[in-house]
C-alpha cells in the first residue's frame, strides 16, 4: 500500500469511529436507515477516493513499465538491423 494510502487509512479510520458513534444507535431495537445512508454518504467520498488514487498509481506504473518496454524493443530492433562492417569494427577495435 502507498504511503498515501496509508494515510488515508489512518484518517478514515479516525471519521468512521466518529461517525459511527453520531450515526449508529446504540439501542439495537431502533434502526434509522436516515443515518446510515447518511454515514454511508459521509463516508463514500473517501473510500471512492483511495479506489481512484490507486487505480491511476496502478495504472501509472503499467504505463511506466510499458515505456521501458517498447524503448529496449526500439533498441533491440535497431541493433538487429545494424550493419556491422568489419572496417568499422576494425577502427574501434584499434583505438583500443
Amino acid at each position: 500500500m502507498t504511503f498515501l494510502g496509508v494515510s488515508a487509512t489512518i484518517i478514515m479510520t479516525q471519521i468512521i469511529e466518529y461517525a459511527q458513534a453520531v450515526y449508529f444507535p446504540t439501542n439495537s431495537t431502533v434502526f434509522e436507515w436516515e443515518k446510515i445512508l447518511l454515514f454511508l454518504l459521509a463516508i463514500g467520498p473517501f473510500i471512492m477516493f483511495l479506489v481512484i488514487s490507486e487505480y491511476i498509481y496502478k495504472k501509472v506504473l503499467y504505463l511506466k513499465e510499458l515505456k521501458e518496454k517498447r524503448t529496449l524493443k526500439n533498441l533491440s530492433n535497431k541493433l538487429n538491423d545494424f550493419d556491422f562492417d568489419g572496417n568499422k569494427l576494425e577502427i574501434y577495435i584499434d583505438d583500443e
